[in-house]
């Protein structure tokens, strides 16, 4: 099994997928992690998803032109 299979796609305390953090980063031009994360409410509880999220936002904005 790799490890790409079990990555997180949502933070799972504020039931928020990922991409509504990549469209806010891409609505706002928002690139600083924590700051996206406070303001979407992603990641503020047990953070388990800051890997994979910050992952996720690297391989993404990267693609649509943004630097995380």
């Amino acid at each position: 099994m790799s490890a790409s299979c079990c990555r997180m796609t949502r933070c799972e305390c504020h039931e928020a997928p990922f991409s509504e953090v990549l469209d806010y980063a891409e609505r706002t031009g928002i690139e600083d992690f924590d700051r996206l994360c406070a303001l979407v409410g992603c990641g503020q509880t047990c953070t388990a998803c800051h890997g994979d999220l910050k992952e996720y936002l690297e391989e993404n904005l990267a693609t649509a032109g943004v630097a995380a």
